[in-house]
C-alpha cells in the first residue's frame, strides 16, 4: 500500500522503477500474504533473506528504512499467557546501517532475545548499494552484506557463536503490522 510515496521510473537500479522518499512521513506498507514469510502465524522459519537496493540522498541519524512488528503469545500462568513483542528494524546509524532483530530468534523457553548487525563502512550518499540480510537455518548464521561483501555476522545463539544451541526464528500468531518501508526516510 502506497502512503503518498513518489514512484520514479527514471531513478532506478533494477526493475521498472523505485520509490523516492522525501522525509515527510510518506511510506510504503507491504502487507504480507497469509502464506508469506512475515504473515501472522507463519511460525518457525528456516532460512530466509531480506534484500533491497538503496540510493540515499543524504544520511540522517535515526532515519528508519524498514520496520516490521508483530507478537508471539507465550505460555503463562493461569488462563492467560503473555505477549512478547517482535520487531525487525533497519535504521541509519553513524552514516551506516543498523539492524535489530528483537524477539525474532526465540529461546526454547520463549525468552526475550535481541540480535544486532551493523555496517562497518559508511554509506555514500547518491550511490546505489545492494543490502541483504541472510539467515541460514542449518548453521544459525545471521549476516548482513552490502554489495555482496559481509559487513557483520552473528550466530542466533545465547553466546552469539556457532558452538552453542541455535535459536529458531519464529513469527508469532498475534496479528502484526505490515512491513513499513521509508517512514521518516529521506
Amino acid at each position: 500500500e502506497n502512503h503518498g510515496v513518489r514512484i520514479s521510473t527514471s531513478e532506478k537500479k533494477k526493475g521498472a522503477g523505485s520509490a523516492v522518499f522525501s522525509g515527510d512521513g510518506k511510506f510504503l506498507e507491504l502487507i504480507p500474504h497469509e502464506a508469506s514469510l512475515f504473515a501472522a502465524g507463519s511460525g518457525r522459519l528456516n532460512s530466509f533473506s531480506i534484500e533491497f537496493w538503496l540510493n540515499p540522498a543524504r544520511l540522517s541519524e535515526g532515519e528508519r528504512v524498514i520496520r516490521w512488528s508483530g507478537a508471539v503469545n507465550t505460555p503463562g500462568e493461569g488462563l492467560q499467557g503473555s505477549t512478547l513483542q517482535q520487531e525487525i528494524l533497519c535504521v541509519i546509524s553513524g552514516r551506516g546501517m543498523y539492524w535489530e532483530f528483537q524477539n525474532i530468534f526465540l529461546t526454547p523457553q520463549l525468552h526475550r532475545t535481541d540480535f544486532v548487525l551493523k555496517s562497518t563502512r559508511s554509506l555514500i550518499p547518491s550511490r546505489w548499494h545492494h543490502h541483504m540480510i541472510r539467515y541460514d537455518g542449518d548453521t544459525g548464521l545471521l549476516e548482513y552484506l552490502i554489495d555482496g561483501i559481509p559487513e557483520d555476522i552473528v550466530y542466533a545463539s545465547a553466546n552469539r557463536s556457532e558452538n552453542d544451541e541455535m535459536y529458531a526464528p519464529m513469527i508469532g500468531a498475534a496479528k502484526g503490522a505490515g512491513i513499513t518501508v521509508g517512514r521518516g526516510y529521506t
